[in-house]
């Protein structure tokens, strides 16, 4: 699945052979015409459940939200939802997480 916060959600099966979830992400922006580097308001968020592997990429935004942030969110929260088969409930707190600091 991805998510464009502040953008609709798509969804992929899985992330293509030898591809890095960042670049798998950055192609899919780009097939979509979405301007994910420029944009201030865009941050995406690529979940991929075939893979078991995530990632949020922070780009150079006006509004910051550092890596390691991310990734406390991800291993903190969504992580420990998803071992116990709690998506939407690992989804819905890493998202309201990521959107409370990111502002």
């Amino acid at each position: 699945m991805v998510c464009f916060i502040n953008k609709p959600f798509y969804t992929i099966n899985s992330i293509p052979k030898n591809e890095t979830l960042l670049f798998c992400i950055t192609n899919l922006a780009n097939t979509l015409d979405v301007s994910l580097i420029e944009k201030d308001n865009v941050l995406p968020f690529l979940i991929s459940k075939y893979n078991r592997q995530m990632t949020i990429t922070t780009g150079n935004k006006k509004k910051i939200i550092t890596d390691i942030i991310v990734k406390e969110i991800i291993n903190q929260t969504i992580t420990l939802k998803f071992k116990d088969g709690l998506y939407f409930e690992g989804l819905n707190e890493g998202l309201d997480s990521i959107i409370y600091k990111w502002n």
